[in-house]
């Protein structure tokens, strides 16, 4: 019987790396039991660990995936209109959000852009 994908956060990640770096010497195996890992997994997380360590710099800590902007020169444009409009105290809700990523999309010749449901989460 197979067991169930677990997609661990960086944040388990970084636990796991503490882990082996406590005891060098400890079998891998070991560890992944007790763990509850497979023990490719242990080796996986050991064998990304600077990839891990730069993501946890990155990215929220909780998160599971390291995901990067599509369109950065967009999200940097529309990430310093946003701060600029909410330093004046203006309140923004996802539709004019939604509005002047269009806009900016435009004014930078991005074609094809479609601000979705998801891509619009991380701003409210």
């Amino acid at each position: 019987m197979s067991r169930k994908q677990k997609t661990l956060s960086f944040k388990e990640k970084l636990d796991i790396l503490r882990k082996v770096d406590e005891d060098p010497k400890r079998k891998r195996t070991e560890l992944a039991k007790e763990l509850g890992l497979a023990t490719s997994t242990l080796s996986t997380v050991v064998g990304q660990r600077e990839t891990i360590k730069k993501n946890v710099l990155s990215f929220n800590v909780n998160a599971k995936r390291a995901m990067t902007a599509q369109h950065v020169k967009l999200e940097e444009t529309l990430l310093t209109w946003f701060k600029e409009v909410t330093a004046a105290g203006l309140n923004i809700n996802g539709k004019v959000l939604w509005e002047k990523a269009d806009e900016f999309a435009l004014a930078l010749h991005i074609d094809g852009f479609q601000a979705s449901g998801g891509w619009l989460q991380p701003w409210c």
